[in-house]
């Protein structure tokens, strides 16, 4: 259970509280990225409003643009390396996919040994 306080805003102002028991993959991804659940709740498709109130509220930098668009500060590190994308080699990826330096293959094995 969620404490009341968790992401209290005026859009949700009693705090986040689930509604469901947590999912099985939700329940991993706490495990091991080690987020306590009595300070983070996941919200499942919040609305825009939601979304930018809470950029806004906690994440240093963040704007909304003279256009309407949210606008966020991401750090010296900004998207992904290209070098690091693996895509699992099976037999529904084999022929559909552009390998080479961008698309790299990744065994199954090492797949499911990265999910454990």
């Amino acid at each position: 259970m969620v404490a009341n306080g968790v992401n209290k805003t005026a859009l949700h102002p009693k705090g986040v509280v689930p509604q469901v028991e947590h999912t099985e993959i939700e329940e991993e991804l706490h495990e091991k990225a080690h987020i306590d659940y009595e300070r983070v709740a996941i919200i499942a498709n919040p609305s825009v409003p939601a979304l930018y109130e809470d950029a806004l509220v906690y994440e240093t930098g963040s704007a909304i643009t003279s256009s309407g668009a949210l606008s966020a500060y991401s750090g010296a590190k900004t998207g992904r390396s290209p070098s690091d994308k693996r895509i699992v080699e099976e037999d529904s990826s084999k022929d559909n996919v552009w390998w080479g330096p961008v698309n790299k293959p990744m065994s199954p094995e090492v797949s499911r040994n990265l999910h454990l």
